[in-house]
């Protein structure tokens, strides 16, 4: 399982979730109830699970219907991490957060969605200092180099 360390962790995992569905199906099993895993797709959580973490929540028959607390049981996650999850969760779950029942670009509740995660992923694991300077590094390089 993808753990998240530090912020731009988060940030990164919310990135590859948004991506992932704008080519591939939300994990909506037949009778329309969110799965880790189902029919090839993955809900979010399921992105961040290894081939073995799939493997045991299929085996413990907590694929499709579990919700992130249920999980928790198996991988204990950080407070943090539990709070984040929840809110990946929330957004893959919330049909109308993407434009087809299936995925695809994200809607303007989609967006909004979005955008309060991201706040919220800053409220609760503030950038540390390393993560700071390399960000200011980073918009120091785009301003001298636009074309790069």
């Amino acid at each position: 399982m993808r753990r998240i360390t530090c912020n731009s962790d988060a940030h990164q995992m919310l990135k590859d979730i948004i991506e992932n569905y704008k080519t591939k199906s939300r994990a909506i099993s037949a009778d329309g109830t969110c799965a880790y895993e189902y029919g090839g797709n993955r809900c979010a959580l399921g992105m961040m699970m290894t081939e073995e973490d799939l493997e045991e929540i299929k085996r413990l028959k907590m694929n499709i219907g579990s919700g992130v607390s249920d999980i928790n049981k198996i991988f204990n996650f950080t407070k943090q991490e539990y709070q984040i999850f929840k809110m990946f969760q929330t957004l893959h779950d919330s049909e109308c957060h993407w434009e087809t029942e299936e995925g695809g670009e994200l809607t303007e509740q989609g967006l909004t969605e979005v955008d309060y995660i991201r706040k919220q992923i800053n409220s609760i694991l503030p950038k540390t200092e390393l993560e700071v300077i390399l960000q200011e590094c980073k918009q120091e390089e785009e301003f001298h180099n636009p074309d790069a």
